[in-house]
């Protein structure tokens, strides 16, 4: 009698164990992210938290889950300007927005 209470109470929360267990089922990627050269850097909203600054913290290159949308801005030091956007993406949009679906690599390009 236990066991079918039990099995009625896990069938009864199926459709919210479901919702827990699709981020298990998410593949994971990698993104790498790059500059061409030292004129520059890369970085987002997370990779600074606890900082006073926005703008200072270098984003890591790390794996994330599949579905994961990621602002960048890619932030040229004194005297360079940005370029573009190589790699997995070719654009020259800044910021850029990032929809994780595969191993990614993203390199920004600057200039003086």
């Amino acid at each position: 009698m236990r066991y079918l209470i039990l099995l009625i109470l896990l069938m009864s929360c199926s459709n919210e164990s479901d919702l827990i267990f699709d981020n298990i089922k998410k593949k994971i990627f990698y993104v790498d992210f790059k500059t061409s050269n030292a004129d520059g850097y890369i970085t987002d909203r997370h990779s600074c938290l606890g900082k006073s600054e926005l703008f200072n913290c270098n984003l890591k290159s790390k794996y994330f889950f599949e579905g994961t949308k990621i602002e960048i801005w890619a932030v040229p030091t004194n005297g360079y300007s940005f370029k573009q956007w190589n790699g997995s993406v070719n654009t020259k949009e800044n910021p850029l927005i990032i929809n994780v679906d595969s191993d990614k690599e993203i390199i920004a390009e600057f200039s003086n």
